[in-house]
Protein backbone atom coordinates (compact mmCIF):
# COMPACT_ATOMS: atom_id res chain seq x y z
CA UNK A 1 0.00 0.00 0.00
CA UNK A 2 2.90 2.37 0.72
CA UNK A 3 4.04 1.93 -2.89
CA UNK A 4 0.61 3.06 -4.11
CA UNK A 5 0.57 6.19 -1.93
CA UNK A 6 3.51 7.65 -3.87
CA UNK A 7 1.16 8.12 -6.82
CA UNK A 8 -0.91 10.58 -4.76
CA UNK A 9 1.63 13.02 -3.35
CA UNK A 10 1.44 15.68 -6.10
CA UNK A 11 -2.33 15.51 -6.65
CA UNK A 12 -4.91 17.94 -5.27
CA UNK A 13 -7.71 16.91 -2.91
CA UNK A 14 -10.34 16.16 -5.58
CA UNK A 15 -7.82 14.29 -7.75
CA UNK A 16 -6.70 12.11 -4.80
CA UNK A 17 -10.32 11.33 -3.98
CA UNK A 18 -10.94 10.04 -7.49
CA UNK A 19 -7.73 7.96 -7.61
CA UNK A 20 -8.51 6.24 -4.29
CA UNK A 21 -12.26 5.81 -4.82
CA UNK A 22 -13.73 2.31 -5.09
CA UNK A 23 -17.06 3.67 -6.38
CA UNK A 24 -18.26 3.68 -9.96
CA UNK A 25 -17.62 7.25 -11.08
CA UNK A 26 -19.15 9.72 -13.55
CA UNK A 27 -16.60 12.53 -13.79
CA UNK A 28 -16.87 15.89 -15.50
CA UNK A 29 -13.36 17.19 -16.16
CA UNK A 30 -12.84 20.76 -17.32
CA UNK A 31 -10.04 21.67 -19.78
CA UNK A 32 -6.61 21.56 -18.13
CA UNK A 33 -7.88 19.79 -15.01
CA UNK A 34 -5.25 17.04 -15.14
CA UNK A 35 -7.68 14.40 -16.42
CA UNK A 36 -5.01 12.28 -18.11
CA UNK A 37 -2.78 12.52 -15.03
CA UNK A 38 -5.63 11.38 -12.76
CA UNK A 39 -6.58 8.52 -15.07
CA UNK A 40 -2.95 7.37 -15.31
CA UNK A 41 -2.46 7.58 -11.54
CA UNK A 42 -5.68 5.64 -10.91
CA UNK A 43 -4.46 2.85 -13.21
CA UNK A 44 -1.07 2.84 -11.48
CA UNK A 45 -2.68 2.92 -8.02
CA UNK A 46 -4.96 -0.03 -8.84
CA UNK A 47 -2.05 -1.94 -10.34
CA UNK A 48 0.07 -1.67 -7.18
CA UNK A 49 -2.79 -2.24 -4.72
CA UNK A 50 -3.80 -5.38 -6.64
CA UNK A 51 -0.30 -6.45 -7.69
CA UNK A 52 -0.95 -10.14 -6.89
CA UNK A 53 -4.14 -10.29 -8.94
CA UNK A 54 -4.41 -11.34 -12.59
CA UNK A 55 -7.64 -9.44 -13.16
CA UNK A 56 -7.38 -6.82 -15.89
CA UNK A 57 -7.32 -3.08 -15.28
CA UNK A 58 -8.76 -1.80 -18.57
CA UNK A 59 -8.70 1.82 -19.74
CA UNK A 60 -10.38 2.68 -23.05
CA UNK A 61 -9.39 5.87 -24.89
CA UNK A 62 -10.95 7.63 -27.86
CA UNK A 63 -7.76 7.71 -29.95
CA UNK A 64 -4.63 5.62 -30.30
CA UNK A 65 -2.57 8.75 -29.57
CA UNK A 66 -4.31 9.15 -26.20
CA UNK A 67 -3.63 5.48 -25.42
CA UNK A 68 0.06 5.89 -26.27
CA UNK A 69 0.25 8.94 -24.00
CA UNK A 70 -1.14 6.99 -21.04
CA UNK A 71 1.15 4.03 -21.75
CA UNK A 72 4.18 6.33 -21.88
CA UNK A 73 3.21 7.90 -18.56
CA UNK A 74 2.74 4.46 -16.99
CA UNK A 75 6.19 3.45 -18.26
CA UNK A 76 7.60 6.60 -16.61
CA UNK A 77 5.91 5.61 -13.33
CA UNK A 78 7.47 2.15 -13.55
CA UNK A 79 4.20 0.33 -14.18
CA UNK A 80 4.88 -2.70 -16.35
CA UNK A 81 2.16 -5.14 -15.37
CA UNK A 82 0.43 -7.70 -17.60
CA UNK A 83 -2.78 -6.87 -15.72
CA UNK A 84 -2.88 -3.34 -17.18
CA UNK A 85 -4.43 -2.86 -20.62
CA UNK A 86 -4.85 0.53 -22.36
CA UNK A 87 -6.22 1.06 -25.87
CA UNK A 88 -9.15 2.13 -28.04
CA UNK A 89 -12.54 0.44 -28.01
CA UNK A 90 -11.73 -1.19 -31.37
CA UNK A 91 -8.51 -2.65 -29.97
CA UNK A 92 -10.38 -3.84 -26.88
CA UNK A 93 -13.02 -5.59 -29.01
CA UNK A 94 -10.33 -7.30 -31.08
CA UNK A 95 -8.12 -8.46 -28.21
CA UNK A 96 -10.74 -9.37 -25.62
CA UNK A 97 -13.66 -10.52 -27.79
CA UNK A 98 -12.95 -11.21 -31.46
CA UNK A 99 -9.49 -12.78 -31.35
CA UNK A 100 -10.26 -15.29 -28.56
CA UNK A 101 -13.97 -15.89 -29.27
CA UNK A 102 -14.48 -15.01 -32.95
CA UNK A 103 -14.65 -18.69 -33.86
CA UNK A 104 -18.10 -18.75 -32.21
CA UNK A 105 -19.42 -16.43 -34.92
CA UNK A 106 -19.93 -18.03 -38.33
CA UNK A 107 -18.56 -15.13 -40.37
CA UNK A 108 -15.32 -15.07 -38.31
CA UNK A 109 -14.88 -18.79 -37.68
CA UNK A 110 -12.55 -19.37 -40.65
CA UNK A 111 -10.51 -16.21 -40.28
CA UNK A 112 -11.08 -12.63 -41.36
CA UNK A 113 -9.34 -9.53 -42.65
CA UNK A 114 -10.04 -5.93 -41.69
CA UNK A 115 -10.47 -3.71 -44.75
CA UNK A 116 -9.40 -0.08 -44.78
CA UNK A 117 -11.02 2.98 -46.38
CA UNK A 118 -9.15 2.35 -49.64
CA UNK A 119 -10.79 -1.06 -50.05
CA UNK A 120 -14.14 0.34 -48.93
CA UNK A 121 -14.00 2.98 -51.66
CA UNK A 122 -12.91 0.35 -54.18
CA UNK A 123 -15.92 -1.82 -53.33
CA UNK A 124 -18.36 1.10 -53.45
CA UNK A 125 -17.04 2.11 -56.89
CA UNK A 126 -17.54 -1.46 -58.17
CA UNK A 127 -21.08 -1.63 -56.80
CA UNK A 128 -22.09 1.76 -58.21
CA UNK A 129 -20.78 0.64 -61.59
CA UNK A 130 -22.77 -2.60 -61.38
CA UNK A 131 -25.93 -0.65 -60.54
CA UNK A 132 -25.26 2.00 -63.24
CA UNK A 133 -25.40 4.75 -60.63
CA UNK A 134 -23.47 7.90 -61.53
CA UNK A 135 -22.97 10.39 -58.67
CA UNK A 136 -20.46 13.01 -57.59
CA UNK A 137 -17.48 12.18 -55.37
CA UNK A 138 -18.92 13.92 -52.31
CA UNK A 139 -22.16 11.93 -52.75
CA UNK A 140 -20.17 8.68 -52.74
CA UNK A 141 -18.46 9.76 -49.53
CA UNK A 142 -21.86 10.46 -47.96
CA UNK A 143 -23.18 6.92 -48.50
CA UNK A 144 -23.68 5.47 -45.02
CA UNK A 145 -22.11 2.01 -44.91
CA UNK A 146 -22.84 1.50 -41.22
CA UNK A 147 -25.45 -0.91 -39.86
CA UNK A 148 -27.68 -0.85 -36.80
CA UNK A 149 -27.00 -3.21 -33.88
CA UNK A 150 -29.70 -5.41 -35.44
CA UNK A 151 -27.73 -5.41 -38.74
CA UNK A 152 -30.21 -3.13 -40.47
CA UNK A 153 -29.19 -0.71 -43.24
CA UNK A 154 -29.05 2.97 -42.24
CA UNK A 155 -28.43 4.43 -45.72
CA UNK A 156 -31.60 6.09 -47.06
CA UNK A 157 -30.74 7.20 -50.59
CA UNK A 158 -28.81 4.14 -51.85
CA UNK A 159 -29.65 1.30 -49.43
CA UNK A 160 -28.88 -1.30 -52.08
CA UNK A 161 -25.26 -0.07 -52.24
CA UNK A 162 -24.81 -0.65 -48.51
CA UNK A 163 -26.50 -4.07 -48.72
CA UNK A 164 -24.28 -5.20 -51.60
CA UNK A 165 -21.19 -3.81 -49.84
CA UNK A 166 -21.83 -5.89 -46.74
CA UNK A 167 -22.58 -8.98 -48.81
CA UNK A 168 -19.22 -8.50 -50.53
CA UNK A 169 -17.47 -8.28 -47.15
CA UNK A 170 -19.24 -11.45 -46.04
CA UNK A 171 -18.28 -13.32 -49.22
CA UNK A 172 -14.64 -12.24 -48.83
CA UNK A 173 -14.48 -13.06 -45.10
CA UNK A 174 -13.79 -9.41 -44.31
CA UNK A 175 -14.98 -6.85 -41.79
CA UNK A 176 -14.54 -3.09 -41.74
CA UNK A 177 -13.81 -0.67 -38.90
CA UNK A 178 -17.47 -0.39 -37.81
CA UNK A 179 -17.99 -4.15 -37.95
CA UNK A 180 -15.25 -4.66 -35.36
CA UNK A 181 -17.68 -3.16 -32.85
CA UNK A 182 -20.81 -4.75 -34.27
CA UNK A 183 -19.41 -8.29 -34.40
CA UNK A 184 -17.98 -7.93 -30.87
CA UNK A 185 -21.40 -6.77 -29.67
CA UNK A 186 -23.06 -9.72 -31.42
CA UNK A 187 -20.67 -12.23 -29.83
CA UNK A 188 -21.29 -10.83 -26.35
CA UNK A 189 -25.05 -10.57 -26.83
CA UNK A 190 -25.56 -14.04 -28.33
CA UNK A 191 -23.28 -15.94 -25.94
CA UNK A 192 -23.84 -15.20 -22.26
CA UNK A 193 -21.13 -17.72 -21.39
CA UNK A 194 -18.58 -15.82 -23.50
CA UNK A 195 -19.71 -12.51 -22.02
CA UNK A 196 -19.35 -13.87 -18.47
CA UNK A 197 -15.94 -15.38 -19.23
CA UNK A 198 -14.63 -12.02 -20.42
CA UNK A 199 -16.34 -10.00 -17.69
CA UNK A 200 -15.02 -12.12 -14.83
CA UNK A 201 -11.37 -11.34 -15.70
CA UNK A 202 -12.00 -7.57 -15.64
CA UNK A 203 -11.32 -5.56 -12.49
CA UNK A 204 -11.97 -2.14 -14.01
CA UNK A 205 -13.23 -0.44 -17.15
CA UNK A 206 -12.24 3.24 -17.34
CA UNK A 207 -13.71 5.17 -20.28
CA UNK A 208 -11.88 8.34 -21.31
CA UNK A 209 -13.70 11.09 -23.30
CA UNK A 210 -17.07 9.39 -22.80
CA UNK A 211 -18.84 12.27 -24.57
CA UNK A 212 -17.42 10.96 -27.88
CA UNK A 213 -18.58 7.37 -27.29
CA UNK A 214 -21.05 5.72 -29.69
CA UNK A 215 -24.20 3.85 -28.68
CA UNK A 216 -22.82 0.45 -29.67
CA UNK A 217 -19.75 1.10 -27.51
CA UNK A 218 -21.91 1.94 -24.49
CA UNK A 219 -23.88 -1.26 -25.15
CA UNK A 220 -20.70 -3.38 -25.24
CA UNK A 221 -19.63 -1.98 -21.86
CA UNK A 222 -23.17 -2.50 -20.58
CA UNK A 223 -23.20 -6.19 -21.49
CA UNK A 224 -19.92 -6.75 -19.65
CA UNK A 225 -20.86 -4.83 -16.49
CA UNK A 226 -24.26 -6.56 -16.42
CA UNK A 227 -22.44 -9.91 -16.51
CA UNK A 228 -20.13 -8.86 -13.66
CA UNK A 229 -21.46 -6.14 -11.39
CA UNK A 230 -18.18 -6.01 -9.47
CA UNK A 231 -16.33 -4.37 -12.38
CA UNK A 232 -15.30 -0.93 -11.15
CA UNK A 233 -16.40 1.48 -13.88
CA UNK A 234 -15.42 5.08 -14.55
CA UNK A 235 -16.62 7.48 -17.23
CA UNK A 236 -14.66 10.73 -17.52
CA UNK A 237 -15.05 13.55 -20.02
CA UNK A 238 -16.55 16.94 -20.73
CA UNK A 239 -19.90 17.33 -22.47
CA UNK A 240 -18.85 20.82 -23.59
CA UNK A 241 -16.13 19.19 -25.72
CA UNK A 242 -18.46 16.77 -27.53
CA UNK A 243 -17.33 17.73 -31.03
CA UNK A 244 -17.63 14.31 -32.69
CA UNK A 245 -21.42 14.14 -33.05
CA UNK A 246 -20.90 13.75 -36.80
CA UNK A 247 -19.11 10.47 -36.04
CA UNK A 248 -22.10 9.27 -33.97
CA UNK A 249 -20.62 10.30 -30.62
CA UNK A 250 -23.38 10.45 -27.99
CA UNK A 251 -23.38 12.13 -24.58
CA UNK A 252 -25.05 9.99 -21.91
CA UNK A 253 -26.32 11.28 -18.60
CA UNK A 254 -25.43 9.52 -15.38
CA UNK A 255 -28.96 8.08 -15.20
CA UNK A 256 -28.71 6.74 -18.75
CA UNK A 257 -25.36 5.10 -17.94
CA UNK A 258 -26.83 3.55 -14.81
CA UNK A 259 -29.58 2.00 -16.93
CA UNK A 260 -27.16 0.71 -19.58
CA UNK A 261 -24.61 -0.74 -17.15
CA UNK A 262 -26.84 -1.80 -14.28
CA UNK A 263 -24.52 0.09 -11.92
CA UNK A 264 -24.96 3.07 -9.63
CA UNK A 265 -22.56 5.98 -10.08
CA UNK A 266 -21.13 8.68 -7.89
CA UNK A 267 -20.84 12.06 -9.63
CA UNK A 268 -17.53 13.93 -9.31
CA UNK A 269 -15.97 17.01 -10.89
CA UNK A 270 -12.46 18.14 -11.76
CA UNK A 271 -13.11 21.88 -11.98
CA UNK A 272 -9.66 23.33 -11.39
CA UNK A 273 -7.77 24.39 -14.53
CA UNK A 274 -3.97 24.17 -14.33
CA UNK A 275 -3.48 25.24 -17.97
CA UNK A 276 -4.99 28.64 -18.64
CA UNK A 277 -4.99 32.06 -17.00
CA UNK A 278 -8.16 33.08 -15.19
CA UNK A 279 -8.77 35.69 -17.89
CA UNK A 280 -8.59 32.95 -20.54
CA UNK A 281 -10.90 30.71 -18.51
CA UNK A 282 -13.40 33.56 -18.14
CA UNK A 283 -13.25 34.13 -21.91
CA UNK A 284 -13.88 30.56 -23.06
CA UNK A 285 -16.49 30.00 -20.32
CA UNK A 286 -18.78 32.09 -22.55
CA UNK A 287 -18.97 28.97 -24.75
CA UNK A 288 -19.46 26.61 -21.81
CA UNK A 289 -22.90 25.01 -21.75
CA UNK A 290 -22.53 23.30 -18.36
CA UNK A 291 -23.41 25.26 -15.24
CA UNK A 292 -20.34 24.75 -13.04
CA UNK A 293 -17.63 27.41 -12.63
CA UNK A 294 -14.05 26.74 -13.73
CA UNK A 295 -11.27 28.25 -11.64
CA UNK A 296 -7.69 28.71 -12.77
CA UNK A 297 -5.27 27.10 -10.31
CA UNK A 298 -2.05 27.25 -12.31
CA UNK A 299 0.97 29.37 -11.54
CA UNK A 300 -0.03 31.64 -14.45
CA UNK A 301 -3.59 32.21 -13.18
CA UNK A 302 -3.10 35.97 -12.62
CA UNK A 303 -1.24 36.59 -15.87
CA UNK A 304 -3.15 38.85 -18.26
CA UNK A 305 -1.87 37.65 -21.63
CA UNK A 306 -3.48 38.65 -24.92
CA UNK A 307 -6.93 37.85 -26.26
CA UNK A 308 -7.66 39.45 -29.63
CA UNK A 309 -10.31 39.22 -32.34
CA UNK A 310 -8.84 40.29 -35.69
CA UNK A 311 -11.46 41.03 -38.35
CA UNK A 312 -9.87 43.77 -40.46
CA UNK A 313 -7.36 41.60 -42.32
CA UNK A 314 -7.84 40.28 -45.88
CA UNK A 315 -7.36 36.56 -46.42
CA UNK A 316 -4.48 37.27 -48.83
CA UNK A 317 -2.61 39.07 -46.03
CA UNK A 318 -3.37 36.70 -43.18
CA UNK A 319 -0.07 34.80 -43.42
CA UNK A 320 1.87 38.03 -42.89
CA UNK A 321 -0.30 38.89 -39.88
CA UNK A 322 0.24 35.42 -38.39
CA UNK A 323 4.01 35.70 -38.98
CA UNK A 324 4.02 39.04 -37.12
CA UNK A 325 2.17 37.51 -34.16
CA UNK A 326 4.55 34.53 -34.08
CA UNK A 327 7.63 36.79 -34.25
CA UNK A 328 6.32 38.92 -31.39
CA UNK A 329 5.84 35.93 -29.09
CA UNK A 330 9.12 34.29 -30.09
CA UNK A 331 10.84 37.54 -29.12
CA UNK A 332 8.97 37.40 -25.80
CA UNK A 333 10.56 34.00 -25.13
CA UNK A 334 7.71 31.69 -26.08
CA UNK A 335 9.18 28.44 -27.53
CA UNK A 336 8.19 27.44 -31.06
CA UNK A 337 6.50 24.27 -29.86
CA UNK A 338 4.23 26.37 -27.63
CA UNK A 339 2.62 28.13 -30.62
CA UNK A 340 -0.26 26.61 -32.61
CA UNK A 341 -2.19 27.74 -35.69
CA UNK A 342 -5.58 26.08 -36.00
CA UNK A 343 -8.33 26.09 -38.65
CA UNK A 344 -11.77 24.43 -38.91
CA UNK A 345 -10.70 22.45 -42.02
CA UNK A 346 -7.26 21.23 -43.04
CA UNK A 347 -7.00 22.41 -46.66
CA UNK A 348 -6.30 26.09 -45.87
CA UNK A 349 -3.36 25.07 -43.67
CA UNK A 350 -1.31 23.74 -46.60
CA UNK A 351 -0.97 27.17 -48.23
CA UNK A 352 -0.63 28.98 -44.88
CA UNK A 353 2.18 26.60 -43.89
CA UNK A 354 4.07 27.16 -47.16
CA UNK A 355 3.84 30.95 -46.83
CA UNK A 356 4.91 30.94 -43.18
CA UNK A 357 8.01 28.89 -44.03
CA UNK A 358 8.98 31.63 -46.51
CA UNK A 359 8.22 34.47 -44.06
CA UNK A 360 9.94 32.78 -41.10
CA UNK A 361 12.81 30.81 -42.65
CA UNK A 362 14.62 30.39 -39.32
CA UNK A 363 11.63 28.79 -37.59
CA UNK A 364 10.67 25.12 -37.53
CA UNK A 365 7.12 24.07 -38.39
CA UNK A 366 5.16 20.97 -37.52
CA UNK A 367 2.81 21.57 -40.41
CA UNK A 368 0.00 19.51 -41.84
CA UNK A 369 1.44 17.51 -44.70
CA UNK A 370 0.23 14.63 -46.82
CA UNK A 371 2.24 11.61 -45.75
CA UNK A 372 3.13 8.93 -48.30
CA UNK A 373 1.58 6.24 -46.09
CA UNK A 374 -1.90 6.82 -44.73
CA UNK A 375 -2.18 6.61 -40.96
CA UNK A 376 -4.18 3.51 -40.02
CA UNK A 377 -3.49 2.15 -36.56
CA UNK A 378 -5.29 -1.12 -37.37
CA UNK A 379 -3.21 -1.89 -40.46
CA UNK A 380 -0.35 -4.34 -40.07
CA UNK A 381 1.48 -2.58 -42.90
CA UNK A 382 1.20 0.85 -41.29
CA UNK A 383 2.59 -0.69 -38.08
CA UNK A 384 5.45 -2.25 -40.06
CA UNK A 385 6.19 1.12 -41.68
CA UNK A 386 6.64 2.65 -38.21
CA UNK A 387 9.36 0.10 -37.51
CA UNK A 388 10.96 0.28 -40.98
CA UNK A 389 11.30 4.07 -41.17
CA UNK A 390 12.47 4.75 -37.60
CA UNK A 391 15.82 4.03 -35.98
CA UNK A 392 16.07 0.53 -34.58
CA UNK A 393 17.82 1.59 -31.38
CA UNK A 394 15.32 4.24 -30.26
CA UNK A 395 12.13 3.92 -28.20
CA UNK A 396 12.58 0.22 -27.55
CA UNK A 397 9.51 -0.10 -25.32
CA UNK A 398 7.31 1.38 -28.04
CA UNK A 399 8.91 -0.81 -30.71
CA UNK A 400 8.28 -3.96 -28.65
CA UNK A 401 4.69 -2.84 -28.19
CA UNK A 402 4.22 -2.42 -31.94
CA UNK A 403 5.95 -5.77 -32.53
CA UNK A 404 3.50 -7.45 -30.18
CA UNK A 405 0.55 -5.91 -32.06
CA UNK A 406 1.95 -7.14 -35.39
CA UNK A 407 2.26 -10.70 -34.10
CA UNK A 408 -1.35 -10.65 -32.88
CA UNK A 409 -2.59 -9.53 -36.31
CA UNK A 410 -0.52 -12.16 -38.14
CA UNK A 411 -1.89 -14.92 -35.94
CA UNK A 412 -5.49 -13.82 -35.42
CA UNK A 413 -6.42 -12.07 -38.67
CA UNK A 414 -4.31 -13.90 -41.24
CA UNK A 415 -4.16 -17.29 -39.48
CA UNK A 416 -0.38 -17.49 -39.94
CA UNK A 417 1.42 -20.28 -38.10
CA UNK A 418 4.47 -18.71 -36.54
CA UNK A 419 7.08 -20.34 -34.36
CA UNK A 420 5.49 -21.01 -30.98
CA UNK A 421 8.30 -19.28 -29.10
CA UNK A 422 8.43 -16.20 -31.38
CA UNK A 423 8.25 -13.07 -29.23
CA UNK A 424 8.25 -9.34 -30.16
CA UNK A 425 12.01 -9.07 -29.61
CA UNK A 426 12.58 -11.88 -32.14
CA UNK A 427 10.33 -10.15 -34.65
CA UNK A 428 12.24 -6.88 -34.22
CA UNK A 429 15.52 -8.71 -34.87
CA UNK A 430 14.13 -10.14 -38.11
CA UNK A 431 12.87 -6.70 -39.15
CA UNK A 432 16.26 -5.11 -38.43
CA UNK A 433 17.96 -7.84 -40.46
CA UNK A 434 15.58 -7.25 -43.38
CA UNK A 435 16.18 -3.50 -43.21
CA UNK A 436 19.94 -3.98 -43.47
CA UNK A 437 19.53 -6.06 -46.63
CA UNK A 438 17.69 -3.28 -48.43
CA UNK A 439 19.82 -0.49 -49.94
CA UNK A 440 17.41 1.41 -52.23
CA UNK A 441 16.69 5.11 -51.63
CA UNK A 442 13.16 4.76 -53.03
CA UNK A 443 10.88 4.70 -49.99
CA UNK A 444 8.12 2.56 -51.50
CA UNK A 445 10.58 0.05 -52.95
CA UNK A 446 12.33 -0.06 -49.57
CA UNK A 447 9.02 -0.89 -47.91
CA UNK A 448 8.22 -3.61 -50.46
CA UNK A 449 11.64 -5.24 -50.35
CA UNK A 450 11.86 -5.15 -46.56
CA UNK A 451 8.39 -6.66 -46.19
CA UNK A 452 9.03 -9.45 -48.68
CA UNK A 453 12.34 -10.21 -46.97
CA UNK A 454 10.55 -10.37 -43.60
CA UNK A 455 7.85 -12.64 -45.02
CA UNK A 456 10.58 -14.95 -46.27
CA UNK A 457 12.25 -15.07 -42.85
CA UNK A 458 8.89 -15.89 -41.20
CA UNK A 459 7.98 -18.53 -43.83
CA UNK A 460 4.99 -16.51 -45.01
CA UNK A 461 4.47 -17.66 -48.60
CA UNK A 462 1.92 -16.79 -51.28
CA UNK A 463 0.90 -20.45 -51.56
CA UNK A 464 0.12 -20.88 -47.85
CA UNK A 465 -1.15 -17.39 -47.02
CA UNK A 466 -2.60 -15.68 -50.11
CA UNK A 467 -4.78 -13.27 -48.05
CA UNK A 468 -1.88 -11.35 -46.58
CA UNK A 469 -0.35 -10.93 -50.04
CA UNK A 470 -3.68 -9.57 -51.35
CA UNK A 471 -3.73 -7.08 -48.44
CA UNK A 472 -0.07 -6.24 -49.11
CA UNK A 473 -0.76 -5.50 -52.78
CA UNK A 474 -3.72 -3.29 -51.86
CA UNK A 475 -1.55 -1.36 -49.42
CA UNK A 476 1.15 -0.80 -52.05
CA UNK A 477 -1.42 0.28 -54.65
CA UNK A 478 -3.09 2.68 -52.22
CA UNK A 479 0.26 4.23 -51.29
CA UNK A 480 1.28 4.55 -54.93
CA UNK A 481 -2.02 6.21 -55.89
CA UNK A 482 -1.76 8.53 -52.88
CA UNK A 483 1.75 9.59 -53.90
CA UNK A 484 0.90 10.13 -57.55
CA UNK A 485 -2.31 12.03 -56.73
CA UNK A 486 -0.47 14.42 -54.41
CA UNK A 487 2.80 14.56 -56.38
CA UNK A 488 4.84 13.26 -53.41
CA UNK A 489 8.51 12.38 -53.55
CA UNK A 490 9.50 8.69 -53.43
CA UNK A 491 12.73 9.58 -51.64
CA UNK A 492 13.10 7.46 -48.52
CA UNK A 493 13.63 10.57 -46.38
CA UNK A 494 10.08 11.67 -47.26
CA UNK A 495 8.84 8.43 -45.65
CA UNK A 496 11.10 8.72 -42.61
CA UNK A 497 10.20 12.29 -41.71
CA UNK A 498 6.56 11.24 -41.13
CA UNK A 499 7.74 9.48 -37.97
CA UNK A 500 10.09 12.15 -36.67
CA UNK A 501 9.33 13.52 -33.21
CA UNK A 502 7.06 16.52 -33.55
CA UNK A 503 8.63 19.91 -32.88
CA UNK A 504 8.27 23.48 -34.04
CA UNK A 505 5.22 25.66 -34.59
CA UNK A 506 2.14 23.48 -35.00
CA UNK A 507 -0.48 23.79 -37.75
CA UNK A 508 -3.52 21.59 -37.21
CA UNK A 509 -7.31 21.40 -37.34
CA UNK A 510 -9.80 22.29 -34.63
CA UNK A 511 -10.77 18.64 -34.16
CA UNK A 512 -7.19 17.36 -34.00
CA UNK A 513 -6.06 20.00 -31.49
CA UNK A 514 -8.37 18.54 -28.87
CA UNK A 515 -6.30 17.16 -25.99
CA UNK A 516 -3.40 19.52 -26.73
CA UNK A 517 -2.31 22.76 -25.06
CA UNK A 518 -0.21 25.71 -26.18
CA UNK A 519 0.97 29.02 -24.74
CA UNK A 520 -0.27 30.85 -27.83
CA UNK A 521 -3.19 29.83 -30.04
CA UNK A 522 -3.90 31.48 -33.40
CA UNK A 523 -7.25 30.43 -34.89
CA UNK A 524 -8.17 31.35 -38.46
CA UNK A 525 -11.40 31.07 -40.49
CA UNK A 526 -13.57 32.08 -37.53
CA UNK A 527 -16.40 32.71 -40.00
CA UNK A 528 -20.02 31.74 -40.46
CA UNK A 529 -19.95 28.94 -43.03
CA UNK A 530 -16.72 27.62 -41.50
CA UNK A 531 -17.77 27.61 -37.81
CA UNK A 532 -20.50 26.52 -38.03
CA UNK A 533 -20.18 24.88 -41.44
CA UNK A 534 -22.79 25.67 -44.10
CA UNK A 535 -24.08 22.10 -43.92
CA UNK A 536 -24.84 22.59 -40.21
CA UNK A 537 -26.39 26.01 -40.77
CA UNK A 538 -28.84 24.59 -43.32
CA UNK A 539 -29.33 21.02 -42.07
CA UNK A 540 -29.63 21.24 -38.27
CA UNK A 541 -32.54 22.67 -36.23
CA UNK A 542 -30.29 25.04 -34.27
CA UNK A 543 -28.47 26.19 -37.45
CA UNK A 544 -25.20 24.75 -36.14
CA UNK A 545 -25.09 26.85 -32.98
CA UNK A 546 -24.56 23.86 -30.65
CA UNK A 547 -21.68 22.32 -32.59
CA UNK A 548 -20.04 25.72 -33.24
CA UNK A 549 -20.22 26.60 -29.54
CA UNK A 550 -18.45 23.37 -28.60
CA UNK A 551 -15.81 23.79 -31.29
CA UNK A 552 -15.01 27.34 -30.13
CA UNK A 553 -14.86 26.07 -26.54
CA UNK A 554 -12.30 23.44 -27.57
CA UNK A 555 -10.21 25.89 -29.63
CA UNK A 556 -10.11 28.62 -26.99
CA UNK A 557 -9.51 26.29 -24.05
CA UNK A 558 -6.26 25.00 -25.62
CA UNK A 559 -4.63 28.40 -24.96
CA UNK A 560 -2.60 28.92 -21.80
CA UNK A 561 -1.99 32.68 -22.04
CA UNK A 562 -2.53 34.10 -25.54
CA UNK A 563 -5.38 33.68 -28.03
CA UNK A 564 -5.91 35.27 -31.44
CA UNK A 565 -9.19 34.70 -33.28
CA UNK A 566 -9.01 35.76 -36.92
CA UNK A 567 -12.12 36.38 -39.05
CA UNK A 568 -10.58 37.17 -42.43
CA UNK A 569 -12.22 39.34 -45.09
CA UNK A 570 -12.35 38.29 -48.74
CA UNK A 571 -13.96 34.85 -48.61
CA UNK A 572 -17.06 34.65 -50.81
CA UNK A 573 -19.63 31.98 -51.58
CA UNK A 574 -20.38 30.87 -55.15
CA UNK A 575 -23.22 33.41 -55.20
CA UNK A 576 -20.91 36.27 -54.18
CA UNK A 577 -21.96 36.51 -50.55
CA UNK A 578 -19.03 37.51 -48.34
CA UNK A 579 -18.35 35.42 -45.27
CA UNK A 580 -18.93 37.23 -41.97
CA UNK A 581 -17.35 36.66 -38.53
CA UNK A 582 -18.91 33.77 -36.65
CA UNK A 583 -22.12 35.04 -35.06
CA UNK A 584 -21.15 33.55 -31.70
CA UNK A 585 -18.10 35.81 -31.59
CA UNK A 586 -20.00 38.83 -32.90
CA UNK A 587 -22.53 38.72 -30.08
CA UNK A 588 -19.91 38.17 -27.38
CA UNK A 589 -19.00 41.54 -25.86
CA UNK A 590 -15.47 41.10 -24.59
CA UNK A 591 -12.72 43.72 -24.04
CA UNK A 592 -10.32 42.35 -26.66
CA UNK A 593 -6.72 43.49 -26.78
CA UNK A 594 -5.84 45.74 -29.68
CA UNK A 595 -2.80 44.83 -31.76
CA UNK A 596 -0.18 47.51 -32.26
Amino acid sequence: MDDAIEFLHDLNKEQKKIVRSLDNLYITACPGSGKTRVLTRKIAYQSVVNKNSTKKIVAITYTNRAAEEIKDRLDFLGIDSPSVWVGTIHQFCLEFVIYPFGMNLTRLSRGFNIVDSYTQNEYVEEILSQLNIEIQGYEKNNINLSLTTEWGVLEKRFPEVTSMYHQKLLDNKEIDFDLILLTAYQILKESKITCRNIARVLRTIYIDEFQDTRDVQYNIIGLLTSANQSIQTLFVGDVDQAIYGGLSGVVKTVDELAEITGLSFKVEKLSGCYRSTQRMVDFYSEFQQSSYKINSRGENRKYIGKISHIKDIHKDDVSKKIADIISYHLNQGVPENEICIVAPQHYILFSIGDKLKELLPDSKFDAITISPIKVNDHSIFFKLSRLYFTDSGNKNILRKRIGSEILKILINEFNINLQEDLIPTDLLKEINSSKRLCQTSNGLEYFKETTLSLFCKLDITLTLYPKIFVAFERFINETKERMERNNLSYDIENFRKVYYDRNGITLTTAHKVKGEEYNTMIAINILDGKIPHWSEIYDTPDKGEGSATKLLYVICSRAKENLYLISERGYKTNTGYEYKPTFLIKRYQFPYDRLS
